[in-house]
């Protein structure tokens, strides 16, 4: 009998907790000047207990700023009691941070707290955000190799689309897009491919559509990758 008053006691302290101190029964929200942090994607990788404190997690994130190098990051974070941390806080689980750029690269081996979790990634809507990250940042692998590697050419554009059919735009109004081209190299046949995954700045909209001028770079051993070197 005292097992089940205590428990409902326990039960009851849970709700009034929950209703009184929503801050407290929540996860802790950011400050003010980490929400100025530049937003991005991650996975945790790896999760481990700091010492003489039952709810203060070690925590390494796998982070994949869109246009840029992946890197890997690690945080000490303090979870609610209230949480379910078996669930939340576990290798693979997808999630969205905030990091002081200014401050990058960091030092995988050691704790930064420059690196903050924002919010887990539950919908569907969130998770699909994230698989098109990840796709963009294996686009933009791609023509940085082409770029580094490639022979140049000129192209004209063929057709000019939103990136997976999405009206995604990165760091700020930029849009992401796919081009249908004709590349032109010299002394060569030209030949016809699709570049997907490029950002540009929304001013250079006009710049890629149809009929357009630009000036690629190809890989003369695969000639499906292309990468856009600049517009006219």
């Amino acid at each position: 009998m005292e097992k089940i008053k205590y428990s409902l006691v326990l039960t009851l302290f849970a709700f009034l907790y929950i209703a009184l101190c929503p801050p407290l029964a929540a996860q802790k929200p950011l400050k003010e000047y980490q929400k100025k942090w530049a937003a991005a994607p991650g996975v945790i990788t790896k999760v481990w207990d700091v010492t003489n404190s039952s709810n203060n997690l070690g925590v390494e994130l796998r982070i994949s700023p869109t246009g840029e190098a992946p890197f890997t990051a690690q945080i000490h974070h303090v979870y609610s009691f209230m949480e379910d941390a078996y669930d939340n806080y576990k290798p693979g689980k997808a999630l969205q941070v905030r990091y002081d750029a200014a401050v990058s690269p960091f030092d995988s081996t050691k704790i930064t707290n420059k690196v903050v979790i924002e919010k887990f990634v539950n919908s569907a809507a969130d998770s699909m955000a994230v698989q098109r990250t990840l796709s963009l940042l294996k686009c933009d692998s791609v023509h940085r190799q082409v770029l580094a590697n490639g022979l140049p050419a000129q192209a004209v554009v063929l057709e000019y689309k939103p990136y997976e059919n999405v009206d995604l735009r990165i760091k700020g109004n930029n849009p992401a897009i796919t081009l249908r081209l004709e590349v032109k190299p010299e002394d060569k046949n030209p030949f016809k491919a699709t570049v997907e995954g490029i950002v540009i700045l929304e001013a250079s909209i006009p710049k890629y559509q149809p009929g357009k001028i630009l000036y690629v770079k190809y890989d003369p051993d695969d000639l499906t990758k292309v990468a856009v070197d600049h517009s006219e």
